[in-house]
């Protein structure tokens, strides 16, 4: 992954995206697309190849959204045992 300020990436996701939006990251990397979306209330999917990767996303998307109160959970938590995140659907 190449490192990115989340404040960057987070003022790409404000200029072009309403809160409630659906965010695509198709090379998640290290997640700070998603942890940017995240905290400024949008939805995301994030695509990875690389399982180490994925699993440091999970990992800060989890981070960032503990900061808040979740109102709606997850309509499918991820089977996946590998990734036991609630904020991971398939």
């Amino acid at each position: 992954p190449t490192q990115k300020p989340v404040a960057l990436v987070a003022r790409c996701i404000l200029a072009s995206t309403q809160e409630g939006d659906l965010v695509l990251d198709p090379f998640l990397g290290g997640g700070t697309t998603a942890v940017a979306a995240l905290e400024n209330k949008r939805r995301v999917i994030g695509i990875e190849l690389e399982e180490k990767n994925l699993q440091l996303s999970v990992r800060r998307a989890d981070n960032a959204t503990s900061l808040f109160n979740h109102s709606k959970t997850p309509e499918e938590p991820c089977q996946d045992a590998r990734l036991r995140s609630p904020m991971v659907t398939v």
